[in-house]
């Protein structure tokens, strides 16, 4: 469930912090002068990734965000175009059982039938990272799968449980 909070900073401006469905924690500071620094937090709410806007970037943003530039089709017809495939992120923490493995050891595509299509580490983006990618603690991964397929892997990830394959 998402999830807006505001907070007055006194001498600088507002802060929204942003809980999304995928459980995500975005960061949005606004200072009075219109500067805008916008976050990524990690679990303990410190910041992963940040960029700085100026006022009228951050209104262009906040358009095309908002869809005044470009109207994507509605959820349930891009899902149908889709054959029901969806792309979901997952963060790798150190006690899941993707930590230190690759996605071979893991055999994610026969166990799980999804299919990882990146990663994030750091700064760094692999996309379509080979069988032998190894994950680390703190990797952001993408998932393409259906509906059903991507929970049988949020399981795997989030509680170490792994879908029987019979």
């Amino acid at each position: 469930m998402t999830n807006l909070r505001e907070y007055d900073l006194p001498g600088v401006g507002k802060k929204f912090v942003l809980k999304t469905y995928s459980r995500q924690r975005l960061a949005v500071i606004i200072h009075h002068e219109g500067k805008r620094e916008l976050y990524i937090l990690d679990q303990e709410d410190e910041p992963i990734a940040s960029v700085v806007l100026q006022d009228e970037e951050a209104r262009q943003l906040g358009a095309v965000i908002g869809g005044a530039y470009y109207k994507p089709m509605a959820v349930e017809s891009l899902e149908e175009t889709l054959d029901q495939l969806k792309i979901e992120w997952y963060q790798v923490e150190s006690a899941t059982p993707l930590a230190g493995k690759s996605i071979a050891e893991l055999d994610i595509r026969q166990r799980y039938g999804v299919s990882v299509v990146a990663v994030v580490r750091n700064q760094a983006n692999f996309p379509h990272p080979p069988a032998t990618f190894v994950f680390e603690s703190g990797d952001t991964v993408a998932v393409l799968g259906k509906p059903d397929d991507l929970k049988g892997f949020y399981r795997l990830v989030r509680s170490g449980q792994r879908r029987n394959d019979g």
